[in-house]
């Protein structure tokens, strides 16, 4: 039980950098930055899906601002 709690974190960050310098390479590096603005909004689903998290006005809007921003950038 102890080598999985420390083999599945290192398994997930190496998925995530494997799948960001994948896209790193096949889009650029700029194009890619973007998506990065993404994380806390990934964060916010996974909280309130996975553990309950509230989501409130506030971070509704912050989220909304956050996929504007991302699909501006993509005109």
């Amino acid at each position: 039980m102890g080598c999985a709690r420390l083999l599945s974190p290192l398994f997930a960050l190496y998925v995530a950098y494997a799948i960001w310098f994948t896209a790193v390479q096949r889009l650029g590096g700029p194009r890619t930055a973007v998506y990065s603005n993404m994380v806390p909004v990934a964060g916010l689903l996974v909280a309130s899906l996975g553990f309950g998290e509230q989501i409130g006005v506030a971070k509704g809007i912050g989220a909304a601002i956050v996929l504007l921003g991302v699909g501006l950038t993509r005109l």
